[in-house]
């Protein structure tokens, strides 16, 4: 029991922890939501963060069904996992940063070439769509399949010429299995709308000069769609605030963004919440 100014007020030391670790995990989500946006912005892959993202994910569901004993236990656990998800998203920032900067020195023809190839390993090799692949039935994925074989020798044949006119065509491909892709169910990955932002990119670097200037990059049925930023979702920071609040965690800031305003003030408050496990 604690006393303020003549009023008692019960502490619940296990609602008090519960929401002091779950702020933690959410300040670490929210620094892995903003480093996968950034990937995103530069093509880069982001399939280490998600990664840790998962991971942040499964702890968050053990803090929330632990009881106090476990609590205290998970505290060390928390703090490690938390400053562990921040480190990486700080450094993949700046690998992003450091890309991109790469990129500006080279001539369009290159950072096309450089783009093209980066999406045909993130397609075929990576396959960083295929946890998001639904078929209705064995045979529409078989299908699909055939579809994604033929695509990739014609892509492989056109790389290999080493022409503008074999990079767009190389490029038109890996759009259209972008569109394949994305029809069935893997638009809601959230590297899909990156990936067709970067293909329409390479289309505009490979027209001719004297085009360049009159015809913009067709956009992307993804990209009108949808921004290059990947969109909140349920695991966004959205669902993180979702989370905070229904641990205890609540800030007038909070309950401002309810009514669609000071999400930025509430995200800050979240961070202070959890500093205090981060500094013990």
């Amino acid at each position: 029991m604690t006393f303020s100014e003549g009023q008692q007020h019960l502490v619940d030391p296990e609602a008090s922890l519960r929401a002091e670790l779950t702020g933690a995990i959410a300040t670490a989500q929210i620094d892995i939501a903003n480093a996968i946006a950034e990937l995103a912005r530069s093509g880069a892959d982001s399939a280490a963060l998600t990664n840790q993202n998962q991971a942040l994910q499964h702890l968050q569901r053990t803090v929330g069904s632990a009881n106090l004993g476990s609590l205290l236990a998970l505290r060390g656990e928390v703090a490690a996992a938390a400053s562990s998800a921040t480190n990486l998203a700080n450094q993949a920032i700046s690998s992003a940063a450091s890309a991109a900067a790469a990129q500006a020195n080279l001539s369009p023809a290159e950072r096309a070439r450089t783009s093209i190839e980066a999406l045909n390993r993130d397609l075929f090799e990576n396959r960083m769509l295929d946890p998001y692949l639904r078929f209705a039935s064995p045979e529409d994925e078989e299908a699909y399949r055939k579809r994604e074989r033929e695509r990739k020798e014609e892509i492989d044949r056109a790389m290999a010429l080493g022409t503008p006119e074999g990079l767009r065509r190389a490029n038109e491909l890996l759009r259209d299995q972008l569109r394949d892709a994305g029809a069935h169910g893997a638009d809601r990955s959230p590297d899909y709308a990156g990936m067709m932002q970067r293909s329409d990119e390479a289309f505009a670097d490979l027209q001719p000069p004297h085009q360049a200037t009159e015809q913009a990059a067709p956009q992307s049925e993804a990209t009108s769609v949808h921004s290059v930023r990947p969109q909140p979702s349920d695991d966004g920071l959205g669902g993180i605030l979702a989370t905070l609040k229904a641990a205890g965690v609540t800030t007038p800031a909070m309950q401002a963004s309810d009514a669609g305003h000071g999400i930025s003030t509430a995200l800050a408050q979240a961070r202070d919440t959890s500093s205090a496990i981060r500094q013990g």
